[in-house]
């Protein structure tokens, strides 16, 4: 699961690398302007937010998974910092 979430990422890094690339080839000769269209701005704002709000819900089960079900067998410590100072405390279960 946790390979399909980095190949998830992966793949839509790529298909916003190549569609960066595509505009600004598609638009290197001609002069666009585009200061202050509201709209042009609300749009490439929104985008990548709806974007990264997928990506943020895709990843939330394995998230879970990953931090909240430690795996049988593993050993949990409870550690408290302090200024120049680290208490630990070890607790064995099973």
């Amino acid at each position: 699961r946790a390979l399909s979430l980095w190949r998830e990422s992966g793949d839509v890094g790529l298909v916003m690398k190549t569609f960066g690339v595509s505009r600004a080839t598609l638009y290197r000769w001609r002069d666009l302007y585009t200061h202050g269209s509201n709209t042009l701005e609300v749009i490439w704002t929104i985008v990548p937010a709806v974007i990264l709000v997928i990506l943020a819900f895709m990843g939330q089960d394995l998230w879970e998974n990953i931090k909240m079900r430690p795996p049988p067998g593993d050993v949990q410590v409870q550690v408290t910092s302090k200024q120049f100072n680290w208490d630990m405390r070890l607790s064995r279960t099973g």
